[in-house]
């Protein structure tokens, strides 16, 4: 069930990516000037890349007073972006994640439960490289924000203790909500296709009903990677 709901995850954002270019064409991209189209660093560049890094949850704690929720707060998160260039300064954010909360605990009086919780971020929004045009040092500061759909799954094993005897069972369930995520970084540019990225951002993800005993999955993430750098073929029409 979760390598499907991976699989449908990773289908969306190709979806998104495959409408990213009516999109941005729409959106009608200022062209390359001559004097961007050999200039370092992210101006006027599309970009493709990955960032890995930890997903600090504070909010993990049972929705039920008689429960109790053993969960380590801090995860791995695995990222994939695709962010097709809008302007000088600006691109569409594309990404999709993977976080795994590990295994978790559930105890009550008469259940002892474990399993694991997975959450898929598919994010849609804007990167925002405000002084790529002026700024000359490889290192540049760099914003993303956007909406988000979580698909979310729990896979555990139950054993249920009663008078008579103990019972196990096993269930998979997966929940799907609405979230944002915003936040700041940098680029490092090491040439004119690659540079290193480092970013600290908040994700909303919060479900209406609970994910192995919980509903609030947000966080702090803090990711580190690499994006290669392109020039997007110019529009027809627009003079280099």
């Amino acid at each position: 069930m979760r390598r499907r709901l991976f699989r449908l995850a990773l289908l969306a954002v190709l979806g998104l990516i495959s409408l990213a270019g009516p999109v941005a064409s729409q959106m009608q991209p200022m062209p390359i000037r001559a004097e961007e189209e050999h200039r370092p660093g992210l101006s006027g560049k599309s970009a493709l890349g990955g960032q890995l890094g930890p997903w600090f949850s504070s909010n993990l704690s049972s929705t039920y007073p008689d429960l109790h929720l053993t969960v380590n707060s801090t995860a791995f998160h695995m990222e994939f972006f695709y962010q097709p260039r809008l302007s000088s300064i600006a691109n569409l954010d594309l990404n999709v994640g993977a976080v795994s909360r590990g295994e978790v605990k559930i105890q009550t009086s008469t259940e002892s439960s474990y399993g694991t919780a997975t959450i898929y971020p598919i994010g849609f929004g804007l990167r925002l490289a405000p002084f790529a045009k002026s700024l000359t040092s490889p290192i540049q500061p760099i914003l993303r924000f956007g909406a988000s759909v979580l698909v979310g799954t729990e896979q555990f094993e139950a054993a249920l203790r009663y008078p008579d005897g103990t019972y196990y069972g096993t269930s998979i369930t997966s929940r799907w909500a609405l979230g944002f995520y915003g936040g700041a970084g940098f680029a490092w540019v090491l040439g004119e296709k690659f540079a290193l990225t480092g970013c600290v951002k908040y994700q909303y993800a919060r479900f209406s009903k609970d994910m192995f005993g919980a509903k609030d999955y947000s966080g702090v993430q803090v990711l580190f990677g690499g994006m290669y750098l392109y020039r997007p073929t110019p529009h027809r029409g627009f003079n280099h």
